[in-house]
């Protein structure tokens, strides 16, 4: 998945208080709603839908081959695996060098490595280096050796294919997700209209969220209490004009 160019820098001015404000307070209710993470299986976590919250899913797989990742690129691209082809434009050397996460659709790992047109609910975004390390062997021999090397390949790695995992982490929501990365995912894989995306490591942290909330607060405040200040400093202490300000002419 290409990324697109980003904001200008004014807005980001702006808008970086109130993104302060916005996220701490998700953090902060993160951190207070889901104090341990809810241990469910895979298919306990289809079944219930949950929308928010840290988990620990057992009995879940994943693999490579149907991996997809970002990549910048000055041109529109979609750069997935589809079992070891790679669709639309090969990712670079240089590329695949840098490649340090995936999107990974989840599965009930009772139901093993099958073809499957059963939307996926669940995918995980993950820094793992061993699923990263795969990739970036198929995507290697693919590039060197053709379809059939990689096929060749594929019959001796079978163990690195279908990773049978336990996955802990939260769902992206809010602040956190991303309307672009999920349309773009909705393009690669066969994802349900409501899936959610799981990012593998990451946990509530209150201390963090707090001091983007109070930097949200003060980055607001301190502008407005220096134009107080400065307002109370001027000729007059901003009390507002005097009486004989107003006289009429001849009065005096």
């Amino acid at each position: 998945m290409s990324r697109r160019a980003g904001i200008p820098l004014g807005c980001v001015v702006v808008m970086l208080p109130f993104a302060l404000i916005w996220g701490g307070s998700q953090g902060f209710h993160e951190a207070t709603a889901f104090p341990k993470p809810r241990v469910l299986t895979y298919a306990q976590f289809e079944k219930e839908r949950p929308k928010e919250g840290w988990f620990t899913i057992t009995s879940a797989g994943v693999t490579p081959l149907e991996a997809s990742w970002m990549v910048t690129r000055p041109d529109t691209t979609v750069t997935e695996t589809d079992g070891g082809k790679v669709a639309e434009k090969a990712p670079s050397r240089d590329e695949m060098a840098k490649l340090n996460e995936l999107f990974l659709p989840v599965h009930n790992q009772a139901d093993g490595l099958t073809e499957d047109d059963h939307p996926v609910f669940l995918m995980l975004q993950t820094h793992n280096e061993h699923s990263i390390h795969s990739v970036q062997q198929m995507a290697k021999v693919t590039r060197d050796k053709g379809e059939s090397g990689f096929r060749h390949w594929l019959n001796g790695n079978l163990d690195r294919v279908w990773e049978r995992r336990n996955l802990t982490g939260m769902l992206q929501v809010g602040i956190n997700a991303s309307a672009d990365t999920r349309k773009e995912l909705s393009k690669v894989s066969n994802l349900a209209p409501d899936f959610v995306i799981l990012k593998e490591g990451e946990r509530p942290q209150m201390g963090f969220a707090v001091a983007m909330l109070t930097a949200g607060i003060l980055m607001l405040l301190v502008p407005i209490l220096l134009i107080v200040a400065a307002c109370l400093r001027s000729p007059g202490g901003g009390g507002g004009p005097k009486i004989d300000e107003f006289a009429l002419p001849g009065a005096r």
